[in-house]
């Protein structure tokens, strides 16, 4: 998923500029495992339904919201297309958890809470310091501090 694990509570799925050969249904799926070498459907990884299958229509927006989020917390994500089709962009929603056994192991170990990963997010912005110089943060400003 990009992030160290996350509860679920739904998902987008973009079918822009597919017409005709767009995904007609899709279902989404979860699982927590331990590391990708543990990923190889076996048969023996549980998959949770997060989204059941529903229908997509051409070359629009599509959201799927659950009645509540997930109780547990999810490592790996599917998207199941049926039969198959077009797709430009997938997207989850929920809430991202860091993997803080890192730093527990060892007080040698930071924890970056800004990282995406563990579930920091970017404000893009322009404040005022107390001696009124403009700090732009954000991708205009090259990530920088601007006095």
């Amino acid at each position: 998923m990009g992030v160290a694990s996350a509860s679920l509570i739904g998902c987008e799925v973009d079918t822009a500029f597919f017409n005709g050969n767009h995904a007609p249904a899709i279902s989404v799926e979860a699982a927590n495992l331990t590391d990708d070498s543990s990923y190889a459907d076996d048969g023996n990884t549980q998959w949770d339904t997060i989204i059941p299958e529903v229908e997509c229509g051409p070359s629009q927006k599509h959201f799927f919201v659950r009645d509540q989020i997930t109780s547990k917390k999810y490592t790996h994500v599917r998207l199941q297309m049926y039969p198959d089709g077009g797709i430009a962009r997938f997207r989850l929603y929920g809430t991202v958890y860091p993997n803080i056994s890192l730093s527990a192991s060892s007080s040698s170990v930071s924890l970056d809470t800004a990282s995406a990963i563990q579930g920091g997010v970017l404000m893009v912005g322009r404040l005022k310091d107390p001696d009124q110089k403009v700090i732009s943060i954000g991708p205009l400003s090259n990530w920088a501090i601007r006095h």
